[in-house]
């Protein structure tokens, strides 16, 4: 088994197939079959379900991909013994719900690529599921995540600033007065969900729940854009992080009524096994040093 043909699985599996590895590697669609073959022949298991189009990895194949991230780090690592003198570079692969791919990480991305333009940053907008799933695998050099505290052994994540969350309405309601967050809710309100998977939506199902508030109708949105133009149309309600709307708060577009039951945080998580490279590191450091800005704004959201 060679680095190239471990290489070439590497490729296949981050890219989504034989052909899209080709062009990657810039090698004939026959060399990366080939070396897929070679490494079966020689594990005698297959590393891929072909089903119809597409291609699964198998269970040899999700074995052999941990071992195979961790070959190739090393040997990334040890480049970079050579590289180190000449500044950071290298690829720096990002993994990170809707939510902060659209509303906290653009900011630091641009200041990172400012600071340290050799490295290729690929930024993987992903489902909170999928999140932990590539981190496990070593597909990810970090991941962002917003939800409660994350306890698992195999992660090492760093809390970055807590949410403030926000019950969201449409400026054409009128929440009625109340303590408890069933209170502000219209009677028989149609409830707007996040997609499932997403941690801020099981929260706001606990909450009604909790509540035992009824909705005359739920609907489940994929993306929180599409979702708030539903809002500001008065096509429902939703509760959403702050940051998601501030924007259209501050515009009067909407109506945010902010709540102190605030578990929900923004974290960052590695896995504890994975070498962090120049590239990451300095990632790492850029983030808390702007995270401390992010606590400072969300403070200033406060409720007496």
């Amino acid at each position: 088994m060679e680095i190239r043909q471990l290489k070439t699985f590497q490729t296949i599996v981050n890219n989504g197939g034989f052909t899209k590895a080709a062009a990657k590697l810039n090698y004939a669609q026959s060399t990366v079959t080939g070396h897929i073959q070679e490494i079966e022949k020689e594990l005698g298991k297959p590393l891929f379900d072909r089903l119809g189009r597409q291609i699964v990895l198998t269970e040899t194949g999700k074995q052999l991909l941990v071992y195979t991230n961790e070959i190739i780090e090393l040997i990334e690592k040890a480049s970079q013994l050579s590289t180190n003198n000449k500044g950071v570079s290298g690829t720096l692969v990002i993994g990170a719900s809707e939510s902060l791919t659209t509303y906290r990480l653009p900011p630091i991305i641009r200041t990172y690529k400012a600071n340290f333009p050799q490295v290729q940053i690929v930024l993987k907008p992903l489902t909170d599921e999928d999140i932990f799933e590539e981190l496990k695998l070593g597909q990810l050099d970090l991941a962002f995540f917003m939800g409660r505290s994350i306890t698992n052994e195999e992660l090492t994540a760093i809390p970055l600033v807590t949410e403030k969350m926000a019950l969201v309405l449409s400026n054409q309601q009128s929440p009625k007065a109340g303590n408890l967050l069933k209170d502000f809710l219209p009677d028989n309100e149609v409830i707007l969900y996040t997609s499932r998977g997403c941690d801020h939506r099981y929260f706001f199902e606990e909450l009604l729940n909790k509540h035992s508030y009824t909705p005359s109708e739920t609907l489940e949105f994929w993306s929180i854009e599409a979702l708030k133009q539903c809002i500001i149309c008065g096509s429902g309600t939703s509760f959403l992080p702050l940051i998601t709307v501030r924007k259209e708060w501050m515009n009067h577009e909407l109506t945010c009524i902010l709540t102190k039951e605030n578990r929900i945080r923004t974290q960052m998580v590695y896995h504890r096994n994975k070498w962090l490279s120049p590239a990451t590191q300095n990632f790492i450091k850029l983030v808390k040093k702007e995270a401390k800005n992010w606590e400072k704004e969300m403070i200033s959201y406060d409720i007496n």
